[in-house]
């Protein structure tokens, strides 16, 4: 039994391990897909600047249909990471419940010895009766719009509705600086 348990607490360090490693890279590659989306938008915003003829402002439409395909790709980038950061909880939350982490001794009253080694609020989480399985409680998590990865997904939906203003702005600056009457441009050709 005690080999058992030793077993245990090796792979609970390599599981937690794992879980730093996965958030880790969660946030390298929101930091990869900022920087990109930074760097096309303060092209975007250049290129209004410098443009002066009709075909600049139709090489500049690639911009905001870059930047909004971008930020599809990066939602789906990270969300893998988080994914596999989930899923890391999910085994550590096994262990620690084989390991006797997760038990309350009730008839203690003191908050140290009462309470377990992993915060109530974790273990909360985890033993929610919603979720039938950890593949459940994954992709339960996977979507909530509250945790970490659900804040990534907020900022590249930002990143996407910006791609989308700056395409129509785009536009619109194109045909009112090149067609002096807008409604003659549009429907007399």
């Amino acid at each position: 039994m005690n080999n058992q348990k030793n077993n245990f607490i090796e792979l609970y360090k390599i599981v937690t391990e794992e879980a730093h490693y996965f958030l880790n890279e969660h946030q390298k590659r929101i930091s990869f897909y900022v920087s990109l989306l930074t760097a096309l938008i303060g092209g975007i915003v250049i290129g209004f600047f410098y443009s002066k003829y009709w075909y600049h402002y139709l090489l500049l439409v690639l911009g905001p249909i870059t930047l909004i395909r971008i930020s599809s790709i990066a939602k789906l980038g990270t969300e893998r990471m988080y994914q596999r950061f989930l899923e890391a909880i999910t085994v550590r939350a096994k262990l620690e419940h084989r390991l006797g982490m997760d038990l309350n001794d009730q008839n203690n009253k003191s908050w140290l010895k009462n309470e377990p080694l992993i915060t109530k609020r974790h273990m909360d989480s985890r033993n929610n009766s919603e979720y039938k399985s950890s593949k459940e409680w994954v992709n339960g998590h996977l979507n909530k719009r509250e945790n970490y990865h659900g804040i990534t997904v907020k900022l590249f939906d930002f990143s996407t509705i910006l791609g989308w203003i700056l395409l129509i702005v785009i536009i619109l600056l194109a045909l009112f600086k090149f067609c002096t009457n807008l409604l003659a441009c549009l429907f007399y050709t």
